[in-house]
């Protein structure tokens, strides 16, 4: 049984081994320096504490710009918001400052707002082309001097290795499997197989087919291997 560091910190020895006697009947303790996920003893949840700082130092939330900062790890969560979002303006505008937690650049976030916009509009039943058009229209308001979103993230002319793990060349690769698939799996593993950061890669361009094609698109022995499948559909 574990019990976190911030508890003894927050609430006293005496309060902790209380608990642990009176609510799990151990009489005997042996202390150990470690970090683990304690349900036996929740409520004490340091993520209420983290919460808790976070509403009361809003500036905690901020960082600074960093035009270094286009890592895809930003543009890889961006399709959640397009597929929850209560409109499309509004899924691109919560990924343009999501995005910003933690890859805070032009680049970062442009491509981020662009797919969610982009998978907003594709389940909209918009075809790809003009789906890709609203969403350059919506995000290149986000234009800077030099920064343009329709030059910077236009589709790749051909599917080209970069082993890198580049927002631009990720979101780019994407729109072309997305423009250039016929369906859901040749799309796919045209993207993928070019290798790099093919996980992130992957899971772009799959958003973007998967808002095209829909759940009837994906071959039905991928979606059976898929840990959390039903729970995953009910939110579709």
């Amino acid at each position: 049984m574990l019990a976190f560091a911030t508890d003894l910190h927050d609430e006293g020895l005496d309060a902790v081994l209380g608990n642990v006697q009176e609510r799990a009947g151990v009489d005997g303790l042996t202390l150990a320096v470690a970090y683990h996920d304690a349900r036996d003893l929740f409520p004490h949840n340091p993520l209420h504490k983290v919460l808790d700082y976070l509403r009361s130092h809003p500036d905690a939330l901020s960082l600074p710009e960093d035009p270094d900062a286009q890592g895809n790890g930003a543009v890889m969560r961006a399709a959640a918001h397009g597929a929850k979002a209560g409109s499309v303006e509004e899924a691109a505008e919560n990924t343009w400052t999501e995005a910003a937690l933690t890859h805070p650049s032009w680049e970062a976030r442009a491509s981020s707002a662009l797919v969610a916009a982009l998978v907003a509009n594709l389940i909209d039943g918009i075809r790809p082309k003009e789906a890709l058009d609203a969403s350059y229209a919506l995000v290149e308001g986000k234009d800077e001097p030099g920064k343009r979103v329709r030059e910077t993230l236009r589709p790749l002319e051909g599917y080209e290795h970069n082993p890198g793990g580049w927002t631009v060349y990720t979101t780019r690769l994407a729109l072309l499997g997305l423009l250039d698939a016929k369906s859901f799996r040749p799309g796919l593993e045209g993207v993928i197989r070019l290798g790099g950061d093919a996980d992130t890669n992957g899971a772009v361009a799959g958003a973007l087919l998967g808002a095209r094609f829909g759940v009837g698109g994906i071959p039905s022995e991928w979606l059976r291997g898929v840990r959390g499948r039903d729970a995953l559909l009910c939110l579709l």
